[in-house]
């Protein structure tokens, strides 16, 4: 029965969204406690700050167990074994008085919850340090722990461990986007990711204003939808020496929706991958419409004093000494 609980419980996992994954270890502890007879499971997690610190992150445990305490870190309670778990060992503990002299204060943190006998794996993803540990307990009276039996928490370990680091990642993930996007909606230019097939994957704000599209509207859909077909026919020369590999940065003159043409300097970087060549390419697009007409007033009032200077000097040579 277990081997096909462990089947069913990889499968769950294989594809979980990330956002699920907690409720699902839960619920996965509770199938496995009760097809083993087990009284506990307590998943800790090493703190990202601190990772000596293993904090209490997931538990199962029957109806009317006293609730752990709030922020149970391992390292106050089991010192012992939190210094052995972090090192990449499991811990079986069929009774306690199998503790050495040095795990006191272990001795008394299971007194504590009732524990009689334990078996701790710890948390790892190939060669990455620990990050947590995965506990099997029971409260009703000492038992053996058959070296199958652990070779079986350690399998339930293992893929928990990969679910929990996928879960990381992408939470990271999210929270990198969220600051990048904080950061590029508060940028007045254009910045984008496109792929290879020329379809929006990131968009900042100022699409909004300069195209009416949200970033959520343009993701997927082409630059020439999102543009308009005289701003993309403008720019396309550039994108195409970008999905070639090459680093293109221009200044030219385009065509917004409606027809108002606007001077802007853009910036396409490629996106090369290996073994597939250019997936996609990075846009930095900005407005020098007013900065063009300024440098090209400050020109036109230059011109003009140069002449009005010209045409001075001249006044005064023709009525110097000598002549009439």
């Amino acid at each position: 029965p277990f081997e096909r609980l462990l089947t069913e419980i990889s499968t769950i996992f294989i594809n979980l969204p990330a956002d699920q994954i907690g409720n699902e270890i839960v619920a996965a502890q509770k199938r496995i406690c009760e097809v083993l007879d087990l009284d506990r499971s307590a998943l800790l997690l090493t703190a990202q700050d601190d990772p000596g610190m293993l904090l209490l992150t997931h538990v199962y445990q029957p109806p009317g167990s006293p609730p752990p305490p709030d922020r149970l870190n391992a390292r106050d309670f089991y010192p012992w074994t939190a210094q052995k778990i972090l090192s990449g060992e499991t811990v079986a503990i069929s009774k306690m008085t199998e503790l050495p002299a040095e795990a006191c204060r272990d001795r008394d943190g299971f007194d504590r919850y009732n524990t009689k006998s334990a078996v701790y794996v710890p948390l790892s993803v190939g060669k990455d340090p620990v990050f947590g540990v995965l506990g099997f307990v029971v409260t009703r009276g000492e038992r053996d722990w058959p070296k199958r039996v652990v070779q079986q928490f350690q399998l339930v370990a293992q893929i928990f461990a990969n679910a929990l680091a996928r879960e990381r990642t992408e939470l990271e993930l999210v929270k990198s986007e969220k600051r990048l996007r904080m950061i590029t909606n508060a940028l007045p230019v254009l910045i984008s990711y496109v792929g290879a097939d020329l379809r929006y994957r990131f968009n900042n704000d100022a699409y909004r204003v300069w195209f009416g599209v949200s970033p959520q509207e343009a993701l997927g859909r082409t630059m020439r939808e999102v543009t308009g077909e005289g701003f993309f026919q403008s720019v396309r020369p550039y994108i195409e020496r970008a999905l070639l590999g090459e680093r293109v940065q221009c200044a030219l003159d385009v065509e917004m929706p409606g027809g108002r043409p606007l001077s802007v300097e853009a910036i396409y970087v490629p996106d090369l991958g290996e073994p597939v060549g250019v997936r996609g390419f990075y846009v930095l697009v900005i407005d020098v419409t007013e900065r063009n007409l300024a440098q090209q007033e400050a020109k036109r009032l230059q011109d003009e004093l140069f002449h009005a200077g010209r045409v001075s000097a001249a006044g005064e040579h023709g009525d110097g000494p000598g002549r009439g």
